[in-house]
């Protein structure tokens, strides 16, 4: 049955919707904060947790206000991971992603970024990734097995309770920031810069 010119266009119209639709759903993960400053995340690759034996902690906050993003100043945050650059051998990042993780998918997602990263590549394994999902309003921090074989859990621990109580209050960055500060203190006590 031949398609009289209206009903081309518009099947041809609603293809070029369908794929700009699934173009900007495939793209960026998110944006991902380090000491060479920002960039798009990587996507997660396919990882096992038997891999890993690491540590970390998770946490949800709750607001009414969903304006994460117009609240965060990412400048602010870069300028803390620096800081802490300076005062250990560890590499810790803040991503944000854009997905919406279904329930209890955080920890999951945080360690495919952290692999996807390649944080787990180290050679002391004393990498920390903060990972945070405004749109779900949870966050979870990982930490390679070199520095939770040291630390153990506490320092995720007090950094989560940083930033539950901080982001609950609508204060993203300085949840992250006062998070950022206690992940290095842990890192630096027990992986030095050479210098300090």
């Amino acid at each position: 049955m031949p398609f009289d010119l209206n009903t081309l266009l518009a099947i041809i119209a609603i293809v070029i919707m369908l794929c700009t639709a699934f173009y900007f759903l495939r793209g960026s993960s998110g944006v991902d904060y380090s000491v060479n400053g920002r960039s798009k995340s990587p996507r997660g690759g396919k990882i096992r947790g038997a891999d890993f034996n690491g540590g970390g902690a998770s946490g949800r906050w709750q607001s009414g206000s969903r304006d994460f993003l117009e609240k965060f100043d990412g400048d602010a945050v870069i300028a803390a991971i620096r800081a802490a650059a300076e005062t250990t051998t560890g590499e810790i990042r803040v991503t944000i992603t854009k997905k919406n993780l279904a329930k209890d998918a955080i920890n999951t997602e945080a360690l495919r970024h952290f692999h996807a990263l390649g944080m787990h590549k180290a050679q002391q394994r004393n990498g920390v990734l903060i990972f945070i999902a405004p749109n779900t309003q949870e966050f979870a921090i990982t930490a390679d097995e070199g520095i939770q074989s040291k630390s153990g859990a506490a320092p995720w621990r007090r950094a989560t309770t940083q930033m539950r109580e901080a982001f609950a209050k609508g204060e993203y960055t300085e949840g992250v920031t006062a998070a950022l500060t206690t992940i290095a203190t842990a890192l630096a006590s027990e992986f030095p810069q050479s210098g300090g």
